[in-house]
């Protein structure tokens, strides 16, 4: 092969890793905000939880008055699921993995989480 057309395999492959890097950049943001629009729906329904209970408890007139605490519970936990599989996807995307007991993400290879000092 002449030095051209190396040259064009090169940046042929450069242009596709670039495309790739590119790509996977993006999705991490995608996750990311991702992440902070279902956290937003959990508080969302937090606070209905907490308006109902309030109104119950101090025999009002609830807004919410249709709504069933045990379903809106289920959601809660329908969401959390998706937030620990997107938090998951990013963790891979990093090269991290998250503490079982605090939470906190830090790189595989550590043996100790640096937050909380549990071992992985």
């Amino acid at each position: 092969m002449n030095f051209f057309e190396e040259l064009t395999v090169k940046v042929k492959k450069g242009a596709k890793t670039a495309v790739k890097a590119s790509g996977d950049v993006a999705n991490f943001t995608k996750n990311k905000i991702l992440i902070a629009d279902l956290k937003d729906k959990v508080r969302e329904k937090e606070e209905k939880i907490g308006h109902i209970v309030y109104c119950k408890t101090k025999d009002i007139d609830c807004e919410y008055d249709g709504e069933d605490v045990e379903i809106l519970c289920d959601e809660i936990e329908s969401l959390k699921l998706r937030i620990a599989e997107v938090e998951n996807e990013v963790n891979e995307f990093k090269n991290a993995k998250k503490c079982d007991e605090c939470g906190e993400s830090s790189d595989k290879s550590y043996e100790f989480c640096p937050k909380c000092g549990n071992k992985f």
